[in-house]
C-alpha cells in the first residue's frame, strides 16, 4: 500500500506550540507481517519531500524506515531517520524562515521518534553532529546600542548572575547555545499538561528571543531561535552572552507603563540599589521575576513575592535534595592497595593534563579551557594570561621549585 500526499498538514502532539504541520509532499509505503507471536506488524519507509531552497536546487528529501507494533488497543510506532544535512530539516520544517537565504548552515541531525497511538505522545532522540551557523550578523551584537539606556558591566560572579544562571540555565557554560535534554524534558511534560507549560530555551536562545524573533509560540520562531544561538556562541562567547542578556532582559513596567529592562535598571526600580549591591535575596527576587516579568513585578509590587511554585522552603529543599545512589555504591577496589610515595616524580609529565578553566575563573575571565583562548571578548587577556603562566611553570619545571 502507497500513500501520498501534496501537499500534507501532519498533526502535532499537545504541547509543541502549534496544531499542525504543513510539509510540502509526503509518501508512506505500508506492509503488513505476523510476528512470530502471531502479532500484527506493519512497516515500511516514509519519505518527506522538502521545498527547493533555490531555483536550480534539487528538492530535499527525508526518508525514515519505521515500524508499527501492536500495543494494547493501539498501535506503537517506531521512525528513523538516518542523518540528513541540518539545512533540509529546516527546509521541511519551516521553509519560510529568511535565515534560510542568507546563512550558511552546516552539520546534520539523525533522528529517532516513538510514537504512541491514538494518545500521539512523541518521544525524540535526536543526534546533531557538526553543527555551526554563519552569515546572521550575530558579532554586530557585541557594539549594539540599546533603548535599555547604558550598558553595565555586571559582574559575572555576582549574586545577580548567579542567580539568574541557577534560575534560567544551569547548564549555561556546558552547552553550545541550546540544551538538547532540556528541550526533550520539556516536550515530555508539555505533552503530559497538553499545553506549553514550559519553555526549554536556553539563555542564548532567550537573548535570540529578545534580540530577532519575538514571543509567538511557533515551531518556525524556536527553529529561527535556535540558528541564532548557534552563530552566537561561535561569534560572542558565553561572557558577551551573558551580559548582553542581562542588559536587555525585561524586568516588568513602572507605574507609568514604561518597560524595565537591564539589570541596572531592574535593581534600581525595585530596590533603589545598584545591581552590584543587590542582597543574595534580592538577586534571588529578580530572577524569579523572568519567567514572567510582567506579573513577577506586579505581584512583588501588590504583595513582596513574585512566584511561589519556585521558591520553597529551606526544609523542603533539604527534602528534595539529591541523591546520587551512595547508599548502595561499592567503590571498586584499587589496583594496588596502600601508601605510595612518588619520589622525583618529573613534573613536565603532569603540564598536559592540567585543567586551565578554574585558573582562568579565578581572574574572573569565564569560559573553558582552551576555547577560552579564542574568545571573542577574552580571548586576548585569556592568552596574555596563559603565555605568562606557562612561563612560570616551565620556570618552576626546569628549576625543580617542587
Amino acid at each position: 500500500l502507497v500513500l501520498h500526499c501534496e501537499p500534507c498538514s501532519v498533526p502535532l502532539p499537545a504541547g509543541v506550540g502549534q496544531p499542525a504541520l504543513t510539509l510540502p509532499a509526503a509518501q508512506l509505503t505500508l506492509s503488513r507481517t505476523l510476528t512470530a507471536q502471531n502479532d500484527q506488524a506493519l512497516d515500511g519507509l516514509l519519505l518527506l519531500g522538502a521545498r527547493a531552497l533555490a531555483p536550480d536546487a534539487e528538492a530535499p528529501l527525508l526518508t525514515a524506515h519505521w515500524q508499527a507494533r501492536r500495543a494494547g488497543p493501539g498501535w506503537a510506532v517506531r521512525l528513523n531517520w538516518g542523518e540528513h544535512p541540518v539545512r533540509d530539516w529546516l527546509a521541511l520544517l519551516a521553509p519560510q524562515l529568511p535565515e534560510l537565504a542568507r546563512a550558511r548552515i552546516d552539520g546534520t541531525l539523525a533522528l529517532s521518534a516513538d510514537l504512541q497511538l491514538p494518545e500521539r505522545t512523541l518521544q525524540l532522540a535526536p543526534v546533531l553532529q557538526g553543527v555551526s551557523v554563519q552569515g546572521l550578523g550575530t558579532e554586530a551584537w557585541a557594539h549594539l546600542h540599546s533603548s535599555c539606556g547604558p550598558r553595565v558591566a555586571v559582574d559575572a560572579r555576582g549574586w545577580l548572575a548567579r542567580a539568574v544562571l541557577a534560575a534560567e540555565d544551569q547548564r549555561f557554560y556546558e552547552h553550545p547555545g541550546y540544551d538538547l535534554e532540556e528541550l526533550l524534558t520539556t516536550l515530555h511534560t508539555n505533552q503530559q499538561r497538553g499545553a506549553i507549560a514550559r519553555g526549554g530555551s536556553t539563555l542564548t536562545q532567550q537573548l535570540a528571543k529578545l534580540m530577532v524573533t519575538g514571543g509567538e509560540r511557533t515551531l518556525a520562531r524556536k527553529l529561527r531561535e535556535w540558528l541564532y544561538a548557534v552563530e552566537m556562541e561561535q561569534t560572542l562567547g558565553k561572557a558577551r552572552i551573558l551580559q548582553l542578556y542581562l542588559n536587555l532582559a525585561p524586568w516588568g513596567e513602572t507605574a507609568d507603563g514604561r518597560l524595565v529592562c537591564g539589570a541596572e535598571a531592574a535593581a534600581r526600580h525595585h530596590f533603589d540599589v545598584p545591581a552590584r549591591r543587590l542582597s543574595p535575596r534580592q538577586a534571588i527576587t529578580l530572577a524569579a521575576m523572568l519567567r514572567n516579568p510582567t506579573r513577577g513585578a506586579e505581584r512583588w509590587a501588590s504583595e513582596g513575592s513574585v512566584d511561589r511554585e519556585r521558591l520553597v522552603c529551606l526544609g523542603r529543599a533539604r527534602a528534595q535534595k539529591f541523591d546520587g545512589g551512595w547508599a548502595d555504591y561499592t567503590p571498586p577496589a584499587p589496583r594496588q592497595p596502600g601508601l605510595h610515595v612518588f619520589d622525583d616524580y618529573p613534573l613536565d609529565e603532569l603540564v598536559d593534563c592540567i585543567d586551565w578553566t578554574p585558573f582562568f575563573n579565578a581572574w574572573e575571565l569565564f569560559g573553558k579551557y582552551p576555547a577560552i583562548l579564542t574568545d571573542d571578548v577574552v580571548g586576548a587577556q585569556a592568552s596574555e594570561l596563559y603565555r605568562d603562566a606557562r612561563a612560570m611553570l616551565a620556570k618552576i619545571v626546569d628549576e625543580r621549585w617542587l
